[in-house]
């Protein structure tokens, strides 16, 4: 498959390694680089396993339709192809024992509208089940300060294992260790693997 690619690898580790957004206080730094991150993410896995994996759907519209893709749409940010499951990537920045030992914040900022009557008065706002498959986790495990990029680890946790017991309908908003540490990838080659023998 042909797929025009948003960045070059050399731009996202331009980006990742930029000082002006590394020297940033952790919230601000982790808002910076998210856009970085899932170019990386899914240049590399696609890089490592010789295969479109994972695709941006910015770049795929004929697909759009299919997946109900639009301005503030979805809830995903790349397609898992061979499979066609919806993954939402979130890096997170922890100073747990280990990087899967605390839990992990999946709110999302959203404006108002009809979708999130009744879910919050302050724009935060849990996920809906139908808005992903998977959630990958890029975790940022920085006890004595921020790893190089290549030393993060991944959490590609289920969906279907999020649902609010208490809110039908809608995810939790934290996830807890114990499936962080359940579905972890403690490097980008494992990921890949896992990717590769997604079901």
């Amino acid at each position: 498959m042909n797929i025009e690619k948003n960045f070059t690898e050399t731009d996202v580790v331009n980006g990742l390694t930029n000082p002006v957004l590394s020297n940033q206080k952790d919230i601000d730094y982790a808002k910076s680089i998210q856009i970085y991150v899932q170019e990386y993410v899914e240049l590399m896995v696609n890089k490592l396993a010789g295969a479109d994996l994972l695709i941006n759907l910015d770049y795929k519209s004929e697909l759009h339709e299919e997946f109900n893709y639009g301005n503030n749409g979805p809830g995903f940010d790349r397609l898992h192809f061979p499979t066609k499951k919806r993954i939402q990537i979130k890096f997170r920045q922890t100073k747990g024992t280990t990087p899967y030992s605390r839990q992990l914040d999946i709110e999302t900022t959203r404006r108002k509208s009809n979708k999130n009557i009744n879910k919050s008065e302050t724009g935060h706002v849990s996920y809906s089940t139908d808005e992903f498959d998977y959630i990958l986790f890029v975790i940022s495990h920085n006890l004595d300060g921020r790893p190089h990029f290549k030393n993060w680890n991944y959490s590609l946790v289920p969906a279907t294992e999020l649902e609010d017991v208490n809110k039908k309908g809608n995810l939790v908003t934290k996830v807890h260790p114990a499936l962080l540490s359940e579905n972890k990838c403690d490097n980008i080659y494992m990921l890949t693997d896992k990717l590769k023998n997604l079901k």
